[in-house]
């Protein structure tokens, strides 16, 4: 998705206040020119109370015909006046280094015209690219087939109101990727193309500016990966991606736990057992509940190791993941990048848990049954 905010200012209101009918007809403005039936008409010069002046051709009393119009502040605007609005091809230019020369009607942008914006600046002013459009306008805003260049995009195809929208081609320079398809209000919307710096690519279905429906993803060795996208992730993509994370990183600490958890599920079923008469004292109960306590206790310290593995060990590995570790996961798509972090949580409630999560629900139900007995004589333990 691009957010890149485009200048859409409406240069025409404030040259439309400029020349209204009560400056033309302001007493200390200076009119030198020619006249008819004592109205200027012809050629004339008008110079205003504020420090703007017009040098061109009325007729009854207004601007009509070819003229130049200069603000007080610099900006001048040279074209083809009827009724003190422009109409016909025309150029406006400000001193700050805004220009537009184009098709105006009613004193708005309409038809084909070219912009020029180099109004912001940059640090870097020799990689500096200002802000362009050419092509065709609706009231001030692009409409219709345009081509829109600033720091950060190269935009060619269709604008609806000032927003891309329909058909267009999308480059965007500061992340290396091109999108190549349809757009909706600025937003990827419908079927398109995102081919990233090292030619791997998504084709396939967008919604509100990612991946959302069927498609494919080509990887770097062209290999295609088809499936159902949801904000910019495959399952099928997502699943290979923890898996291969998992063998990297941590699998031989969840292959410790099944072991373990088959270890507990006997402990657990003896437990179910004999909790109902632990509270009679009897040798044997005591006996049990000794070796449970000795368990628990190595049991906790197991669990917190795996916990602080997870936390710190593998959150240190996901953080200073390689992008194709990351492309696997959601594809090389930049805007996505963020999404990375919540592997952990991803991880966490992955089949890969389920040993260590049981393990943790016998721990809790155990500990928490025991703590309802009295057992004085263990106190030692």
């Amino acid at each position: 998705m691009d957010n890149t905010q485009i200048d859409k200012s409406d240069h025409s209101e404030l040259m439309r206040h400029a020349y209204s009918e009560d400056q033309i007809s302001s007493e200390n403005d200076k009119y030198i020119g020619e006249f008819s039936d004592g109205q200027k008409s012809g050629y004339g010069i008008l110079l205003y109370e504020n420090g703007n002046k017009y040098l061109g051709q009325f007729k009854n009393n207004k601007f009509c015909g070819e003229g130049i119009f200069y603000f007080a502040n610099g900006d001048i605007l040279q074209g083809t006046f009827i009724n003190n609005l422009l109409s016909g091809l025309s150029r406006f230019k400000s001193k700050e280094g805004y220009e537009y020369y184009g098709y105006w009607v009613d004193g708005k942008k309409n038809g084909w015209g070219r912009m020029r914006n180099q109004t912001v600046w940059t640090y870097d002013s020799e990689s500096y690219i200002p802000e362009s459009y050419d092509g065709k306008w609706l009231d001030n805003v692009f409409h219709g087939e345009g081509l829109y260049i600033n720091q950060q995009i190269k935009y060619y195809g269709n604008w609806e109101l000032g927003t891309k929208t329909g058909y267009g081609k999308l480059q965007d320079k500061e992340h290396n990727y091109i999108y190549d398809g349809y757009f909706i209000n600025d937003n990827y919307e419908g079927h398109g193309v995102l081919t990233f710096s090292d030619k791997s690519f998504y084709n396939g279905k967008f919604k509100n500016g990612k991946p959302n429906g069927y498609g494919f993803y080509q990887d770097i060795n062209k290999i295609k990966h088809y499936g159902d996208w949801v904000d910019g992730h495959c399952a099928s993509l997502l699943n290979k991606y923890l898996e291969e994370f998992i063998d990297r990183t941590c699998r031989k600490e969840f292959d410790k736990l099944i072991p373990l958890k088959s270890e507990w599920d006997v402990l657990f079923q003896q437990w179910k057992v004999h909790s109902s008469k632990l509270d009679k004292n009897t040798e044997d109960g005591i006996e049990f509940v000794k070796k449970l306590k000795t368990k628990l206790q190595e049991l906790d310290v197991h669990l917190a190791k795996f916990d602080e593995l997870m936390e710190e060990d593998v959150d240190h590995r996901i953080n200073y993941a390689d992008e194709n570790n990351i492309r696997y996961f959601c594809c090389d798509y930049p805007i996505l990048w963020g999404y990375v972090p919540d592997v952990f949580t991803l991880l966490e409630e992955s089949n890969n848990f389920k040993n260590r999560n049981e393990l943790y629900q016998y721990y809790l139900l155990i500990s928490e049954e025991l703590k309802d007995h009295d057992f004085s004589d263990l106190s030692g333990l």
